[in-house]
């Protein structure tokens, strides 16, 4: 199985919970908003952490 699995599974949740929450217009979404925005803020951190952690672990 590919490591970058995971890391592409929180670039995706955390771009999606991105777009929801700070992107969208779509009125029914806006009672939302403030948990994909809180989301968003920890999914891609940790999938640039993650990418980051194993390129170093690729390195080695």
């Amino acid at each position: 199985m590919n490591p970058y699995i995971f890391t592409i599974l929180l670039f995706g949740f955390g771009f999606w919970c991105f777009y929801d929450g700070w992107l969208t217009t779509d009125p029914e979404m806006l009672e939302h908003a403030t948990f994909n925005r809180v989301l968003s803020a920890i999914l891609i951190p940790w999938g640039i952490w993650d990418f980051y952690k194993l390129q170093k672990n690729k390195k080695k």
